[in-house]
């Protein structure tokens, strides 16, 4: 794809992916989960805790049934 061509494409996308429609922002309460897929998310934390509010964190992979790396080359 040209530069040109590839940078017009870029520009769509990252825009329709900055709709606000496309936004959630959790509003926490104690014992909740929460999940998502970094395939297809833009994930971006805020920092609205406070040095009292422990936050505890665990990343997990699933094994993909598709090699996403090799079908993006």
């Amino acid at each position: 794809m040209a530069d040109g061509e590839s940078a017009e494409l870029l520009t769509f996308l990252f825009a329709h992916q900055a709709q606000e429609k496309f936004f959630y922002a959790h509003a926490w309460s104690q014992g909740d989960v929460l999940m998502w897929d970094n395939i297809g998310t833009v994930h971006c934390a805020v920092a609205d805790y406070g040095p009292d509010e422990p936050r505890y964190m665990r990343r997990v992979q699933v094994m993909a049934t598709k090699d996403y790396a090799r079908i993006a080359a």
